[in-house]
């Protein structure tokens, strides 16, 4: 039934049966915290330096983004460790990715995932001295033959370490940061001085004609006074037995060596009895082991760990059949083993720690039987109860983000029915600043776009497919509208498009599009199919205005074997003319003359007057297409990686456009396409992923906590950096253009707002408790002049917001200022200007570019200027780059009066000489273009 999906060519649907075999990202470094990032002059957009993870020879292999969703992204949990209640670390694995966790008391977070360069791997066991001594190993393979993984904290990150062994280790202990202990396959015994590994011998302890024990364990209770377990097959009958080793006077020695049993882990309390647990219990006391397991167990049992704060308060885990179908958990009261049995869960419970402190008690495991894929187990006693905190997350693919800041954001997906490939579930979760947390919804379908409205009102789109009675494939769209963002529901019109959507977008939300075989509006009440060219099925929608929207598809015979490309310009769509020979899948726009579009092995743009293949970084094909503004663009991709003498693995990871190039920024931890990419700018990212994979990038802007703009008596001319939109009850046109990631903080009338004694950003300079005298304000946006005057009617004043990136004039009576508190506008922000006259503030929140000796900037301006940066030749041309040939004038004021730039009047006459943040211009265009100052002129 599927195949007749796919042959319609909806990628979306195509996605959810992804081949994860040859298209597995294993990847490394995830950040613990991230901090405040200054923008440098070699790097338009700069990854993070403060990288967690790193290569045996020092080398940075990642950095900068979080898996957020699931919180901890691992199919099983092997071991944890903690130096306390809030500082637990955990390791295990997740699809070939060994995977570090870490537990702050409150929530899971992945913080790394290892780059493996064979096909499986994983980390096993963890161990630490303190916060800032951390030791995890594992292997490359469940072989003798593989490569150990050694992996050490320092407090700060993780690094590996080279071994210069081969095998898997399965467990790690120690007395110190010079004193560690590592146990693996086929007696494998790794010791840790401090500044090397070494291989330690257990030719003492065995005979040279018996074979080496898989050491599963080891523990001990000082430097000379070691216990290893492990298991070795020998004889005939192959039968198993488990050798007990004791390490004393520098030497390893035989123990015990108990036959027909399994034992997995040992463990002893100081000066206590020695424990060790696996298919049996058995217990050293005075030097006699015996077994001592508990009648009542279940058969089948085994046990895997066990630990304690005491000799008389231990703790066993493990699972009561060899199913796995039910975890167990046994604790020790010093007189009797009994069972646990306020925990019920279904899974394979691999570790268990013991606070020393508190007495607080952490579980660990997995289930692969039942979940799809598997899931950690995490369980937690507090010492009055059990609960879980098991890290279970979306099952299927996350397809599209979409963000309104960096405290809200919505993913969408779907999930197919493991078991019949045919019922699919679909998927919304919801990001508040802190979690993730999934939408419980009873639709049926894949939602493969999202988009969502300044004011909150959200779309998501996808469909929904089945076989009617006569077997005949049924597709139906699937539509859900939100108003909150929390609750959903299927637009009831929504049954009567018979089509898969996959894309949306919408100016507001009285008008928005979606494509799928034709183009689809919803005007407020209701959904229709509008009138476009023949063409091909359509991928992708994005619009900058509601008069200027682009779609983008496959190509079509109709349209010569050409890819699908159509604009509306509020009236009608029409084919644009190209020589495109090729499936385009996404498209995005900053304005009608910058347009860019993807297909899977090539990014093309529009500027303005033809649509040209672009020159970026080999790739192995490209998903998604996604802006902040004019300059600052990115692409998600994946590239084949060669492994010497291994498979190929697929790394993913993003372009980025400045503006001028397209920069590769590297690989990011996915574990499959990277469907998705959506944000608020540059440092607020998330990318949505297979496996129900959600990673951001949340590095915080440049900010001030305060701008404050002097205001003289009589008209100034001024622009504000702090990236706010003050309005009146009403929201501005969503035609309106604003910086990314503005934030809109509603008030009541804007003239009763500006003049309120508490709550006026315009202040008295005299007496700053009281709001400023100000007696006019006017701005110009692309609907013309706006006026807000106290001594008229109100329903004279039309102006209802002030907004980072317009210019305003402003008159005052008595000297006054401007103070605002905020984020500050990204030092790349491009400014949209409209054919006519336009009047800005300058997009350069932390630089002041001037011509001559000195800046000429008298005292009105008191802005928060960070870097002077002097210009030679004309300061207007060369800042105005981008719009070279489209500008006609631009005029500024200041204290001085009126300044001017004219590229075609005389030298004398123009005495515009500074561009600074603070300042109002007025610019004149031939047409509409960006205003984008050249990257080698920034900070």
């Amino acid at each position: 039934m599927l195949d007749g999906v796919r042959a319609m060519g909806v990628r979306a649907i195509r996605s959810i049966f992804f081949n994860f075999n040859h298209r597995l990202l294993i990847l490394v470094a995830m950040m613990a915290a991230v901090g405040v990032v200054i923008i440098q002059a070699s790097c338009p957009f700069c990854p993070p330096t403060d990288l967690l993870v790193r290569d045996a020879e020092g080398a940075e292999v990642a950095s900068g983004w979080e898996i957020q969703y699931p919180l901890m992204n691992a199919n099983w949990i092997n071991d944890i460790w903690g130096s306390s209640s809030s500082d637990i670390f955990a390791v295990g694995f997740g699809l070939n990715a060994a995977v570090i966790g870490h537990y702050d008391g409150q929530r899971w977070k992945t913080i790394a995932s290892y780059l493996l360069e064979e096909e499986s791997g994983e980390l096993t066991a963890i161990w630490g001295s303190s916060a800032s001594d951390i030791f995890a190993v594992g292997g490359t393979s469940g072989q003798s033959d593989g490569r150990p993984i050694i992996l050490h904290f320092d407090g700060r990150g993780w690094s590996l370490m080279d071994s210069a062994f081969s095998g898997c280790l399965l467990d790690v202990w120690g007395t110190g940061p010079s004193d560690v202990f590592a146990v693996g396959l086929e007696g494998l015994i790794l010791h840790w001085s401090g500044s090397a590994w070494s291989k330690m011998s257990l030719n003492q302890a065995l005979e040279p004609s018996d074979p080496l024990p898989d050491l599963q364990s080891i523990w001990g209770r000082g430097p000379d006074d070691l216990f290893a377990v492990g298991i070795r097959v020998k004889g005939i009958t192959q039968e198993p037995s488990s050798v007990i080793l004791h390490y004393q006077h520098g030497q390893w020695s035989l123990m015990k060596e108990i036959p027909s049993v399994c034992l997995y882990d040992i463990w002893a309390a100081e000066g206590g009895d020695i424990w060790a647990v696996g298919e049996r219990i058995f217990c050293c006391r005075n030097g006699l082991w015996q077994d001592v397991t508990p009648s009542d167990l279940p058969e089948g049992f085994c046990l895997n760990k066990i630990a304690g704060r005491s000799a008389n308060d231990i703790i066993a885990v493990g699972v009561a059949d060899l199913a796995g179908e039910e975890g167990l958990i046994l604790r020790y009261d010093g007189q009797a083993w009994t069972r646990v049995k306020e925990v019920n869960t279904c899974g394979y419970l691999r570790s268990v720690r013991v606070d020393p402190n508190n007495g607080q008690v952490m579980v660990v495991g997995g289930n692969f039987l039942y979940d799809y894929p598997s899931r950690g187990i995490v369980l937690i006693y507090d010492g009055a109860s059990w609960s879980s905190q098991s890290a279970k997350g979306y099952e299927g693919t996350c397809f599209q983000i979409w963000a309104n800041s960096s405290q809200a954001a919505w993913v969408v997906g779907g999930h197919p029915n493991p078991a019949t490939e045919e019922e699919a579930r679909v998927f919304i979760a919801r990001y508040d600043g802190q979690v993730w947390s999934p939408i419980d919804l009873p639709e049926y379908g894949i939602l493969s776009d999202i988009w969502g409205s300044l004011s909150g009102e959200l779309f998501a789109v996808g469909g929904d497919w089945w076989e009617d009675d006569s077997g005949q494939l049924v597709i139906e769209a699937q539509i859900l509208h939100s108003s909150d963002g929390i609750h959903w529901s299927r637009m009831p019109d929504a049954q009567n498009i018979k089509d898969f959507l996959e894309g949306v977008w919408g100016s507001s939300p009285s008008n928005v599009y979606a494509v799928g075989e034709g183009v689809y509006h919803y005007n407020g009440s209701r959904w229709s199919k509008m009138t476009t060219p023949s063409a091909g099925r359509l991928r992708g929608i994005w619009g900058s205005d509601s008069r200027t929207i682009f779609t983008v598809g496959d190509w079509s015979e109709s349209g010569g074997g050409r890819a699908t490309i159509l604009r509306y310009d509020g009236q009608s769509w029409r084919a644009m003319s190209h020589n495109i020979q090729d499936n385009l899948l996404k498209v995005w726009c900053s304005s009608a003359s910058n347009v860019f579009a993807i297909s899977e092995s090539q990014i093309y743009h529009y500027d303005g007057s033809g649509w040209s293949a672009m020159s970026c970084p080999q790739t192995a094909g490209y998903y998604d297409l996604w802006g902040v503004s004019a300059n600052e663009v990115f692409v998600t991709y994946d590239r084949a990686v060669e492994q010497e003498n291994g498979p190929i693995h697929y790394q993913c990871g993003l372009l980025f456009y400045d503006g001028q190039s397209w920069i590769d920024l590297g690989s990011v931890p996915a574990y499959g396409p990277l469907w998705g990419i959506g944000g608020t700018s540059a440092r607020n990212l998330f990318l949505a992923s297979d496996l129900g994979t959600i990673l951001h990038l949340g590095k915080q802007e440049t900010a001030v906590s305060q701008q404050k703009i002097p205001l003289q008596p009589g008209w100034n001319l001024i622009s504000f950096q702090v990236n706010v939109c003050i309005f009146n009850k009403k929201q501005p046109p969503a035609e309106i253009w604003f910086p990314p990631g503005i934030e809109f903080r509603q008030g009541a009338d804007l003239c009763t707002f500006l003049s309120d004694n508490q709550n006026s950003p315009i202040r008295d300079a005299a007496n700053p408790q009281q709001a400023g005298d100000w007696q006019r304000i006017t701005s110009f946006d692309r609907n013309g002049a706006h006026l807000l005057d106290k001594s008229v009617p109100a329903f004279v004043n039309n102006l209802t917001y002030l907004a980072a990136g317009y210019g305003y004039w402003i008159k005052m009576n008595k000297p006054g200022y401007l103070l605002l508190s905020g984020p500050m506008l990204s030092s790349k922000t491009s400014i949209h200007l409209e054919e006519g006259w336009n009047l800005i503030g300058a997009p350069c929140p932390d630089s002041c570019y001037y011509q001559q000796d000195s800046p000429p900037l008298c005292p009105m301006q008191d802005v928060p200027v960070i870097n002077f940066i002097p210009m030679s030749g004309p300061l207007i041309e060369a800042l105005f780059s981008s719009i070279s040939g489209k500008y006609l004038r631009v005029s500024s004021f200041d204290c001085q009066g009126a300044k001017l730039y004219d590229p075609k009047a005389p030298a004398f006459v123009c005495n515009l000489r500074y561009f600074a943040p603070g300042y109002g211009y007025w610019i004149k265009m031939f047409a509409a273009a960006d205003l984008i100052l050249p990257s080698a002129t920034l900070p």
